[in-house]
């Protein structure tokens, strides 16, 4: 799971057979408990005010409704993730001197706000990732430009942390994702704040890191997605501003990875979510909707929001 920039929330709705007024279908579209799959995501408008907005889209009409807005004490980089139907939000940025260790949960049916026990260090840009029942935040930065490896791990039961083993190598703005019971985390910037081509793979029942084949380009403030047999690396330039950036495809058989040609207008801070062998994707400027099979992109409507991060949530 990619560190947050910001949040929306994509819905698949059922067909509905009967037409109705298109209030009635506005009222049924925004029960988002009524859908078994909503795409989520959160975070701050253009502004750089506190507020996090929360959005879902609308398939059928191509169009995004606001669920709500999230007042927080942080202005940006912060990391989200969804468990059980509540999204999480782990410390970002106060201002550019001071990190925050705050979480909050947001109950996306109830819309609920908890102030949660915070993690054990104040820091933003951390890697968050769903494993099993727990979560799992990795990296990040503390102080101003300090880097670090520590890897925390959340109960949202106990609302309690347990240190876990670090990471091989001290990042943030990295991206994280889980396949098969195990946690894969790809790039991010080091100490020194360049961007990283490494990979590495925890095993939750060893509590052990290993290396992963390295990616051919170095990348930070992107996504990786599992599908179609492989991981995809999405966007992250390795110098900001960069041209003509690839993606890369990381085959689980033969553990290599491979450039794929990038369709994407914008390549930073890219967030994606897998949903029926499709990549849906937000960006800075655009989100899109990505055929891995064909490399065909198309653009979905954009939600004026700055590089929200999309998030899968199972209402069922």
């Amino acid at each position: 799971m990619m560190y947050f920039k910001s949040l929306y929330v994509l819905t698949l709705m059922a067909v509905v057979t009967f037409v109705h007024s298109e209030t009635v279908e506005l009222e049924k579209e925004q029960q988002l408990t009524d859908y078994p799959v909503t795409i989520v995501a959160v975070g701050p408008p253009y502004d750089g005010s506190n507020n996090c907005t929360v959005q879902f889209y609308h398939p059928s009409r191509d169009a995004w409704t606001t669920l709500a807005e999230i007042e927080l004490n942080v202005y940006n980089d912060y990391s989200t993730i969804i468990s059980n139907g509540k999204l999480y939000i782990f410390g970002g940025k106060k201002n550019e001197e001071e990190q925050s260790d705050e979480v909050i949960s947001f109950d996306l049916a109830t819309k609920e706000i908890k102030k949660l026990t915070p993690m054990g260090q104040k820091k933003k840009n951390v890697g968050v990732a769903k494993l099993g029942e727990y979560i799992y935040v990795t990296g990040g930065n503390v102080e101003t430009y300090h880097k670090i490896g520590t890897v925390e791990r959340y109960d949202p039961k106990t609302d309690s942390w347990s240190g876990m083993a670090p990471m091989l190598s001290e990042r943030c703005d990295h991206a994280s994702n889980v396949y098969e019971g195990k946690l894969y985390v790809a790039g991010g910037t080091d100490e020194s704040s360049d961007a990283m081509k490494s990979m590495e793979i925890y095993d939750p029942t060893l509590n052990k890191w290993t290396l992963g084949t390295p990616m051919n380009q170095a990348r930070s403030d992107f996504s990786i997605v599992f599908v179609d047999g492989g991981l995809f690396a999405l966007g992250g330039p390795e110098k900001l501003n960069a041209d003509d950036v690839f993606g890369e495809r990381f085959d689980l058989n033969t553990k290599q990875w491979k450039h794929f040609r990038n369709p994407f207008e914008d390549t930073m801070w890219l967030s994606g979510v897998v949903l029926d062998d499709m990549i849906f994707i937000s960006g800075s400027k655009n989100n899109f909707k990505y055929n891995t099979k064909t490399n065909e992109m198309v653009k979905i409507n954009p939600n004026n929001r700055f590089a929200p991060n999309f998030l899968l949530w199972s209402t069922s």
